[in-house]
This record gives structure tokens, C-alpha cells and sequence, in this order.
């Protein structure tokens, strides 16, 4: 038989499977049958050489004869049972038909799949040693698939977390654009000021006056810029700050930017305890408003607040736009899940957001109707790192 016809035998094969007996005879026997029925037979004349084949080679059954001197089928199955890489390999049994049935039993304590009376009858031997190999063949088709699932899961996860993170940055340049605009509106009133300065034109009343405009913007920035310095310290930390804070730093450069819109950006926020890494909260503020903002295509209205509840803090973001259903809403927080036309859109948004402020303890709801709007309620627990244990 030539090279591919060798192959194709292989191939072909119903399982691989190890005979061993220390009487040739029965390796004769076990062997024609199997072969007959299909199967690729390996044999072992003794213990030592049937640990070494199963080693050697991944089979899918071991047809393994009792009593045998010096390594007897007890001590291999032990051996084979205690590797993991022959561990699993189903273990038939071989044991005389003329003994009671304690081999029997001990070999089903040892982990054995089935046991077969000799001599063996030859479809009683095929059928066993077939159940045997189905099943495990089966059970690594299982175990494959599984791990394939857990791969392919984790290559999600890390894919879902990149893009995230990609989402967050996306959300601070939205913020940085905006705080752009809101950098560029004193400056640009400081330089006017002081080029009327450098003119001299003007009486020395309207001289001083331009001055104390150029500090008063100059001090605007300050101020802008010192805020955003802080935030930018805390924005990857677990400082604990006020939540107010952080949501006025996110509400404020979107203001101008959306009346360019005609969409009005209100807030009203009250002063809370600190609140633990609460400066990961911008880019939520931001992606938030930004979201918000896409329901109401042109003019309307939304509403920022934020106000103590017990031991949480709490900020909403309230917007009068088209709404969404039942449908929307409930797997608005799931990955990549989006009803935006624009291609751009790939729905990290609000799992960005449900990531961060869960990773901060917190809890984020959305509740929203067809034509009543939308409203997203965060809550934060207070840290209380700093509280005096003796409640004075």
C-alpha cells in the first residue's frame, strides 16, 4: 500500500486506541477485532511499555488487561491517571470472566470507563471500546469549543476595553475643545484691551478702565486654566474631591458650543462631601451632555444638577428630546449597541460612562419615554476615609 493510501487509512480511522496484555494471544485477538471494526491499534506486552505509548502518543482509548507481572493494570492505571496528559484517556478494562466482581468495582474506583470479560466477545468489545471513544472524543470537542469561547471572550473584553478607553479620550477632547472656546473668549477681549492700550488713544479714564479689563480676563483664564490643571492631576486618581466641581468643569465649556445650536445648557449644582475619584466623572458629564445634546438635534433644552441623597452624592442630566423606547433604553448601556445613523457612531458612549461610575462604586439609571425626554441619574457613595470614628 502506497503513501496516500497509508494516509487515507489514518485518516479513516474510528479512534486510536492502546491494547495491552503480557499474553500475545490476546493481543492477537483484541487487535483483529478492533482493526476489523475500524480502529488503529497500538499494542503493549507489558506495564512499562504501555505508559510509554500512551505518552508517546495521544490515543483515545486504553484496553487494559489486569493481571500482568511486574506492573500490573491497577499500577498503570494509577501512573496514567495521575498525568495530567493521560489523565482523561478513557481506561477499559480487561478482567477474567471466571472472577467475582471486585475488579470490577476497583477498577471504577480507580477511574476506569468500562471493563470487558475475557475472552472477549468481539461486538461487545467493539460497542464498549465505541461508546468509550465517542464520549471522549466528544468531551475534547467540548473542552476545545470552550476554550475557543474563552478565547474569542477575552479578545472581546480587551477590545472592548481599548475602545473605552478610546471613548474616555474622546470625551476629554470634546471637553478640551470646548474649553478652547472658552479660553479664547478672554484672550481675545485681553488682546483687544491691550492693543487700545499700546494706541494710547483713549483719556486716562478709559485707559484704566481697559487695564482693569485685561486683568479681569487674564484672571478669567487663571481661574479656567488652575481648575483644569486640578482636574487633569486627578482625572486618572483615586483623590477623593466634590462633585460639583468636577461637573462644573465639564458643563462649562459646553455652554457657548451649544448655544451655537440654540441648545440651552442650565446646571445647578450644590456643594457635596468628597467623593472618591470623582474626577473620573468629566468625561461621563461630558459624553453625557454630548448625548444629550444629539437628541435634540437643533434648540432645546438641558439641565445639569447635582445635590446630596443620604450617603450619595448625585448628579442628573436632563435633556427635552425625542425620548427613547423600552427597547432603546434597555440596552442603551451595552457595548457597541447604537440607533445613530452617523457611521462614526459605534455605541461606547453610555458603556463608557456605566463603566467608569460603577468602577466608582456608583450606580447609573436611565429613565426615558417616546416624545418626554431623557433623564440619567448617577449616584456616588460619599468617601468617608476621612470621617471621625468617634461621630464627634
Amino acid at each position: 500500500m502506497g503513501r496516500e493510501g497509508m494516509r487515507r487509512m489514518v485518516s479513516q480511522s474510528r479512534g486510536n486506541v492502546l491494547v495491552v496484555d503480557d499474553v500475545a494471544l490476546n493481543l492477537d485477538v483484541a487487535e483483529a477485532i478492533l482493526s476489523e471494526a475500524g480502529y488503529t491499534v497500538t499494542r503493549a506486552a507489558n506495564g512499562a511499555q504501555a505508559i510509554a505509548a500512551a505518552k508517546m502518543r495521544a490515543r483515545d482509548a486504553i484496553l487494559l488487561d489486569i493481571q500482568m507481572p511486574d506492573l500490573d493494570g491497577w499500577t498503570v492505571c494509577r501512573i496514567l491517571k495521575a498525568d495530567p496528559q493521560t489523565q482523561p484517556v478513557p481506561i477499559i478494562f480487561m478482567t477474567a470472566a471466571y472472577g467475582d466482581d471486585t475488579d470490577v468495582i476497583r477498577g471504577f474506583e480507580m477511574g476506569g470507563a468500562d471493563y470487558v470479560t475475557k475472552p472477549v466477545h468481539p461486538r461487545i468489545l467493539t460497542s464498549r471500546v465505541g461508546i468509550a471513544v465517542r464520549a471522549y472524543r466528544a468531551q475534547l470537542e467540548e473542552r476545545k469549543v470552550a476554550e475557543q469561547r474563552a478565547e474569542a471572550l477575552r479578545a472581546l473584553q480587551a477590545a472592548q476595553a481599548q475602545a473605552l478607553e478610546a471613548r474616555k479620550l474622546s470625551g476629554l477632547a470634546t471637553m478640551a475643545r470646548g474649553l478652547a472656546h472658552e479660553l479664547n473668549n478672554p484672550l481675545a477681549a485681553a488682546l483687544a484691551d491691550v492693543e487700545f492700550l499700546r494706541s494710547c488713544h483713549g483719556s486716562e479714564q478709559e485707559q484704566d478702565e481697559a487695564l482693569d479689563a485685561v486683568l479681569e480676563s487674564l484672571r478669567r483664564v487663571a481661574r479656567i486654566v488652575d481648575r483644569m490643571r486640578r482636574l487633569g492631576a486627578d482625572i486618572e486618581t483615586d483623590a477623593a474631591g466634590s462633585l460639583d466641581e468636577i461637573v462644573r468643569a465639564a458643563v462649562l465649556p459646553a455652554i457657548d458650543s451649544l448655544a451655537v445650536k440654540r441648545i440651552r445648557l442650565d446646571y445647578e449644582l450644590s456643594s457635596s462631601p468628597p467623593v472618591r475619584g470623582v474626577a473620573r466623572m468629566a468625561p461621563v458629564v461630558t459624553e453625557l451632555i454630548t448625548n444629550a445634546s444629539r437628541a435634540l438635534n437643533e434648540g432645546g433644552r438641558i439641565t445639569v444638577r447635582t445635590f446630596l441623597d443620604g450617603d450619595s452624592a448625585v448628579v442628573t442630566v436632563d435633556d427635552d428630546g425625542h425620548g427613547m423606547d423600552d427597547a432603546v433604553r434597555d440596552k442603551c448601556f451595552e457595548p457597541f449597541f447604537t440607533v445613530k445613523k452617523d457611521w462614526r457612531a459605534i455605541g461606547l458612549g453610555l458603556p463608557m460612562c456605566h463603566t467608569i461610575v460603577t468602577g466608582l462604586g456608583g450606580t447609573i439609571f436611565m429613565d426615558s419615554a417616546p416624545g418626554l425626554g431623557t433623564r440619567v441619574t448617577i449616584k456616588l457613595p460619599l468617601d468617608k476615609s476621612d470621617a471621625d470614628p468617634t461621630g464627634d
